[in-house]
């Protein structure tokens, strides 16, 4: 399993995408002909979304729009991560973008 937080010098979501990629490749170097990439998300009527919401409490959260690779990260990657809709953007992002990126590295 390979999870990770914000990069530190990422500033865009292609940035994102690109040490994602980097990160994978790392990992898998050889001895494998296919790596699948999968996401966990919460459903917003499961029980970890309602533990969530108890964690979240009051702070405001806000919904990012990913739509293109330029789009700024946001500056709180926890908050970010915390919001549903967000996590969805992102899982729905990231596969296009890993096809991009491994052009571009």
């Amino acid at each position: 399993m390979l999870a990770f937080g914000k990069p530190e010098h990422a500033r865009t979501f292609q940035d994102l995408g690109n040490v994602f990629v980097k990160n994978i490749l790392a990992k898998f170097k050889s001895g494998y002909p296919r790596v699948d990439v999968l996401f966990d998300r919460y459903q917003e009527t499961s029980l970890k979304d309602g533990a969530r919401a108890n964690r979240v409490g009051s702070s405001q959260l806000i919904s990012w729009k990913i739509d293109s690779s330029t789009v700024k990260l946001p500056h709180s990657w926890s908050k970010f991560m915390r919001h549903t809709s967000n996590k969805s953007e992102l899982a729905a992002f990231i596969p296009n973008e890993l096809f991009w990126a491994s052009f571009r590295l």
